[in-house]
């Protein structure tokens, strides 16, 4: 008996440690007074981008003016909650004309609200905006990425070129914002690469 609950007294106080350091780990981002929810539309009732656009841009007008709201944004996918749905793996490299080799990213779509809502910091330049699909499409990277293109992270207004996933074409992108590095996965897997492609309100979307 003394054998056995030596064994329970061991497993509950690595249980309470392994809480611990859930509770106490640098996640990235806020999960207090922060709720999510997944959306899917049917094909058949929004088969086009715009009329989904306007389906999500009605939305989150909506939302915005529920009491205690301060902001609503929208992704792709969620840091830590997004086990099964579509991911974006990019291949990504400095586009400054000097040969350096390929960096793997996690991407994600994001409005530009997302990192607002999710107490993302924006460690420099801007958030996405309308038009930012034209020309060399903008994109927003964080610190772990900037310093593995760059290594540095005063790169906005820098080009960036790479594929979004595998098998699409070679694309120039320009960096207009700089964010804080999230977990993404699992926190076991401690920060990850991030590019953030704009996921806007209008017909210029992705």
């Amino acid at each position: 008996q003394v054998a056995i609950a030596l064994v329970l007294l061991i497993a509950a106080g690595l249980l309470g440690k392994s809480f611990w350091n859930l509770r106490t780990a640098q996640i990235g981002f806020e999960p207090e007074h922060a709720m999510t929810f997944q959306l899917s539309l049917p094909w058949n009732g929004y088969p086009s981008y715009s009329e989904q656009a306007e389906f999500h841009a009605k939305l989150v007008d909506r939302l915005s003016t529920l009491p205690g709201v301060t902001s609503v944004g929208l992704a792709l996918r969620m840091p830590l909650a997004s086990r099964g749905a579509p991911y974006l793996d990019a291949q990504l490299q400095a586009g400054d004309g000097e040969t350096r080799p390929m960096s793997a990213a996690s991407g994600n779509l994001a409005s530009a609200e997302y990192f607002r809502a999710m107490g993302i910091p924006l460690v420099a330049g801007r958030s996405f905006r309308s038009g930012d699909l034209r020309g060399a499409p903008a994109v927003i990277v964080s610190e772990r990425l900037a310093r593995s293109l760059f290594g540095r992270t005063d790169v906005v207004g820098r080009r960036i070129v790479g594929r979004v996933y595998a098998g699409a074409p070679l694309t120039a992108f320009t960096i207009v914002g700089l964010v804080g590095d999230v977990q993404w996965e699992r926190i076991e897997d401690g920060f990850v690469p991030m590019v953030y492609f704009p996921l806007l309100r209008d017909s210029d979307g992705l």
